[in-house]
């Protein structure tokens, strides 16, 4: 039958031969669709919520992946800081942490740390997509007692979302894995050419 996929096949071959270049053409056009999109809305909650708004993150990441020169670092590292400051809608401290760790990735190829703490540090990396998932749960759940003005910037209340966001995080992560591994073994122990079940 006809394969077909949602990525164009020249889209592939572009990504395959010169991904920096491809990569930081979509990652511009990815910020052009992101100001269309806060052109036609301001309501910030309804552009969190909207697949434009985090296409740019995706392009990001995958510039980062294969800035190998110092020159694309440095790019990058200035682009990183743009979007930190111009197109996330933090305070001056979250944009300058957002920056700050954009550079970090790029230009620190490898980290030494203790092995329990760099286990640690594994896991949570791993289950991040998860954590990012999750994280909304407590936060709507301290709303309830707590105003949203003020428990972002009450350590107490904060420490209780983060623990929170990283264990459901963690253990989604590891149920999601638990559930893949298991359906995988499932369908490698089906027969191939399975006959049919006759009709009655």
């Amino acid at each position: 039958g006809v394969q077909t996929c949602a990525i164009p096949i020249s889209v592939r071959r572009a990504l395959k031969s010169s991904p920096w270049n491809t990569g930081v053409a979509l990652l511009a056009g990815a910020l052009v669709l992101l100001l269309g999109t806060e052109a036609i809305t301001a309501d910030q909650i309804t552009l969190m919520r909207s697949p434009l708004a985090i296409v740019h993150l995706f392009a990001l990441g995958w510039c980062m992946q294969h800035a190998d020169t110092p020159y694309r670092k440095a790019a990058l590292t200035a682009m990183a800081a743009v979007i930190a400051f111009a197109f996330w809608n933090t305070n001056v401290g979250q944009s300058v942490f957002i920056a700050v760790c954009c550079a970090a990735v790029l230009w620190i190829d490898a980290v030494s740390l203790p092995k329990r703490i760099g286990h640690a540090a594994t896991v949570i990396g791993s289950a991040s997509f998860f954590i990012y998932l999750m994280h909304m749960l407590p936060v709507h759940l301290l709303e309830v007692t707590v105003a949203l003005d003020e428990y972002i910037t009450a350590a107490p209340a904060f420490a209780v979302i983060l623990t929170l966001s990283v264990g459901l995080g963690v253990l989604a992560h590891a149920a999601v894995t638990r559930g893949v591994t298991v359906a995988r073994r499932t369908l490698q122990r089906q027969p191939q050419d399975a006959q049919l079940a006759p009709e009655w």
